[in-house]
């Protein structure tokens, strides 16, 4: 088998998207070729994302490379779905009974507007209600048991984000409570009338599927690798229950033509079904116009200093500079791993090459112990990056004994009473450390190597306001 080296993320992009909306012989190729290139647990997290779209696209296809891992997947994503709309019934009868208008949007919305659960991967459930009615809403979703966990970003955030959600969660239970934020997409959501669709035998009230798509194919054109290659799938799952008419008409009052022409060429050039739409000349060359401005406001914004400059994962001079004169270890790859934007296809090739970006720790970890390896705690057997305030990339080393049958991993602190934190292990992500809940602060890893290498990073987006600093983290690793 070829080594992932060569393999790009637009290369594996385009092939992942082939494989995944493609007819069935293209999807096949494609997905015979991506498979080709690197082993199943090689595959980046964008496409590991459309695996229950990859699945549904080549189920009825036989002798398949990796087909039973494919299926593992999808029948994961159903059981998350199933488990995910069986908690959140109580809410939605909550919601129902207060006489709140809502709509369900997102993933969930594309699952019953298509294929029923486990066509689409699905974290949380996605909640529309008209601005006025938000502080009521939440005040339900919190009566029915779930904990705030804050604005999902912060005020300043907001002003320059309105659409982004609230995050309400108890334990692996969550639900957003969205916006129309002045977006005309998701005013005219509210406003059109709803249909009740089921999704694991749970009602919802979604939106048509046109707005649904127009509002994929909105949030996609603008987003990172994973978030664009999610709405391209979606306009796809949502493309025949679509139509064209009324796709267009709804494009042109909701301002979002742009928005249709873009993932209708995406689609087309992962030889998916084109979305039927035609276009008269003079509403091409406005949204054209409109894509013009539209790039000028993105550039302009970081320039005068507006409220809510995010800080993006690709790090800035200063952070580079850092890396090239005080990180330990694989300098290099480090730096092209964040200039990238923490591409995960660099950090695996770290990984494999090095063991990790850093250097290997001296001496061997004491099972139970506890430091906090980025307030000036030392250990034998640990090394920690001295930069991570600068990348935010909380990333430490650990050289055990030997491998290890079974291994725990506490991580803790007051900081995640707060905000949001991944962890990843050896270059792969582990899941979500929930603010306030320290349910999720334990991670049980089974058969690993004696050298493992973990990284703490908060969730995106982040500000100068509400980023919190992980300096404090205690870690605690072995019996």
């Amino acid at each position: 088998m070829r080594s992932s080296r060569g393999a790009s993320p637009a290369w594996e992009d385009a092939r992942a998207l082939a494989a995944a909306v493609a007819a069935p012989g293209a999807a096949e190729a494609a997905w015979r070729e991506l498979i080709a290139a690197m082993a199943f647990d090689e595959i980046d997290e964008p496409t590991q994302r459309l695996m229950p779209v990859i699945y549904g696209n080549l189920r009825d296809l036989r002798g398949l490379p990796d087909q039973e891992r494919m299926r593992g997947a999808f029948k994961h994503c159903w059981s998350r779905s199933a488990e995910l709309m069986r908690g959140v019934r109580p809410v939605l009868a909550a919601l129902a009974g207060s006489g709140i208008e809502c709509r369900v949007i997102g993933a969930a919305a594309v699952q019953a507007a298509s294929s029923g659960a486990g066509a689409r991967a699905m974290w949380a459930l996605d909640v529309l209600v008209a601005t006025a009615d938000r502080p009521a809403a939440v005040e339900v979703v919190a009566a029915a048991g779930l904990r705030a966990v804050g604005p999902a970003v912060c005020e300043r955030h907001s002003r320059a984000r309105p659409d982004a959600p609230l995050t309400y969660r108890d334990g692996m239970l969550q639900v957003d409570v969205h916006t129309a934020g002045g977006r005309p997409v998701r005013e005219a959501m509210l406003e059109a009338p709803g249909t009740t669709l089921s999704v694991a035998q749970t009602d919802l009230l979604v939106p048509p599927a046109e707005l649904l798509l127009l509002d994929a194919a909105s949030r996609g054109r603008d987003a990172g690798r994973t978030d664009r290659a999610q709405a391209i799938a979606d306009a796809a799952l949502l493309a025949p229950r679509s139509d064209p008419g009324r796709l267009v008409a709804a494009a042109r009052r909701t301002a979002t033509i742009g928005a249709l022409q873009w993932v209708d060429s995406e689609l087309r050039r992962a030889g998916g079904r084109p979305l039927g739409v035609d276009l008269p000349r003079e509403v091409r060359r406005g949204a054209r116009a409109s894509d013009v401005l539209r790039s000028g406001e993105r550039l302009v914004a970081p320039v005068t200093g507006l409220p809510g400059r995010i800080r993006s994962r690709q790090r800035g001079s200063a952070a580079l500079a850092a890396v090239r004169d005080d990180f330990p270890g694989a300098r290099r790859s480090y730096e092209a791993w964040l200039w990238l934007g923490q591409a995960a296809a660099t950090e695996r090739l770290a990984v494999r090459a090095h063991g990790g970006f850093l250097a290997p720790p001296s001496g061997a970890w004491v099972p139970g112990s506890s430091v906090r390896p980025f307030a000036g705690d030392s250990a034998p057997g640990l090394v920690a990056s001295p930069v991570a305030e600068l990348t935010l990339d909380w990333r430490f080393r650990v050289a055990l004994a030997g491998p290890q049958a079974t291994l725990r991993v506490v991580i803790d602190g007051r900081v995640l009473d707060r905000q949001d934190t991944f962890l990843f292990r050896n270059g792969e992500p582990v899941g979500r450390i929930a603010a306030g809940d320290p349910a999720t602060r334990t991670w049980d890893f089974h058969d690993v190597g004696a050298a493992q290498e973990f990284s703490l990073r908060p969730a995106w987006p982040v500000c100068e306001d509400c980023y919190e600093s992980l300096r404090g983290v205690r870690v605690t690793i072995g019996a």
